[in-house]
């Protein structure tokens, strides 16, 4: 099957890896992120700044896709923002992490399937969201809420679309805790702004975390077996 992976965040960590995935299956990947680190026959690449609205809602996704069978919206990109108690927190910051988290991936959901509501083939979007969007984690206030609407906005629009009878497939999935450069910024919080700085630190000790090139195969698998799946809030531990 011919198929478009059009995926946020593939600098580095599990976007990158899941694009490294994508690409040795023989898709087609056209990387978002602010930085290039593939280089691939089938890679292209898109430097866009997420937490740039205006940027975001210009960008234009590709407008003829009909030599694919198959096209998916992997919207991985993200930030953690401020470790810290609210009322300590900088408001820039605040506002990034909501737009990088939830307002970019929203905006790219809504212009991915209005441009694509006419192709045949198949149409998925993946949202990455995290447990810590259904529980409250203390200095990750931001983070946790953000990710809790990535998942209602993806759960409102499945229901959209069985309302109005389209063919999309949409799911937030949570990755796990995996062995990247967000782990590494929460085992440097102070335990003031973050009461379980600890429990991480012994993630990493333990070997306990996942790394991103497991956890980008298992996604890749559930992208391929998504018939398989009713619910629309998924987790790596359910596959």
């Amino acid at each position: 099957m011919k198929s478009l992976y059009i995926i946020t965040g593939t600098g580095k960590g599990l976007g990158k890896a899941l694009a490294e995935v994508v690409l040795s299956e023989g898709a087609m990947v056209l990387g978002i992120s602010r930085t290039k680190s593939i280089e691939h026959d089938n890679y292209q690449h898109i430097t866009l700044d997420l937490n740039n609205v205006e940027k975001v809602s210009g960008f234009a996704l590709p407008a003829d896709v009909n030599e694919y069978e198959k096209v998916v919206l992997v919207n991985n990109a993200g930030i953690l923002g401020d470790i810290n108690h609210v009322g300590k927190l900088n408001n820039d910051t605040i506002a990034q992490t909501f737009t990088v988290n939830t307002i970019a991936p929203a905006i790219l959901m809504n212009n991915f399937m209005r441009q694509y509501k006419g192709f045949k083939g198949e149409k998925i979007v993946l949202n990455i969201s995290s447990g810590a969007g259904k529980v409250a984690i203390d200095g990750w206030s931001a983070y946790c809420a953000s990710k809790a609407a990535v998942d209602m906005f993806t759960q409102v629009a499945a229901k959209e679309i069985a309302i109005d009878g389209l063919d999309f497939k949409v799911f937030a999935l949570s990755p796990g805790i995996i062995d990247t450069n967000m782990q590494e910024q929460i085992r440097q919080a102070d335990k003031e702004g973050f009461s379980e700085v600890e429990r991480f630190k012994e993630y990493k000790a333990n070997n306990e975390l996942q790394s991103a090139e497991e956890t980008a195969q298992k996604i890749y698998w559930f992208l391929q077996n998504t018939a398989q799946f009713n619910d629309v809030i998924v987790s790596v531990r359910d596959f």
